[in-house]
């Protein structure tokens, strides 16, 4: 009677209805420079919650160095980060060409980031990611989404632009509305 118990709840083991760990599905990244601090924003949705639904939050970090910061970033998360999904790098007004190149490096280097990941540009990322997504969960996702569907093709790739000197980045703009590309 026991092997036939066990024979029947081996099944039940195997078939992966345990819950999955939660994480960090990181949509977007936000960056910004002032004062002599980097501040970074990390999109994230969480993911795989007891209930089954999602929650959007954003994580925020400042530090003297892009990698510093980062690691802020990463101490202060209290799931596991997935950058895999990344869509977006918004960079704000405080953001030099050199600090620009610094970012779309670090991007390019860090294998867990897509190398099809889209950089805009934007007054302030706070303020972007602050706002309420229009059509999905996320900003960023919102924000890919209106990139596809835009009438001239945008070159704001990673890969397209990373040996470019002074890529030239869409601008978003917000508005009392929600956000829209100039």
């Amino acid at each position: 009677m026991k092997k036939l118990m066990i024979l029947l709840l081996c099944p039940l083991l195997l078939c992966g209805c345990r819950q999955k760990p939660q994480e960090y599905l990181i949509t977007a990244i936000g960056a910004d420079y002032d004062g002599g601090l980097y501040t970074l924003y990390f999109e994230a949705v969480i993911t795989n919650t007891e209930k089954d639904s999602q929650k959007r939050e954003v994580l925020t970090a400042k530090g003297r160095t892009l990698l510093k910061t980062v690691e802020q970033l990463e101490k202060q998360a209290t799931l596991p980060l997935l950058m895999s999904h990344c869509g977006v790098v918004a960079v704000g007004k405080g953001i030099s060409r050199t600090k620009l190149l610094g970012i779309m490096r670090y991007c390019k280097e860090n294998r867990n980031i897509p190398l099809s990941i889209q950089f805009i540009e934007t007054e302030s990322p706070q303020k972007l990611f602050q706002t309420e997504p229009i059509s999905s969960i996320s900003v960023g996702y919102d924000l890919v989404s209106m990139m596809r569907k835009t009438e001239k093709p945008l070159k704001n790739r990673l890969f397209e632009i990373y040996k470019s000197q002074s890529p030239v980045l869409p601008k978003i703009t917000l508005t009392e509305k929600g956000y829209y590309f100039e």
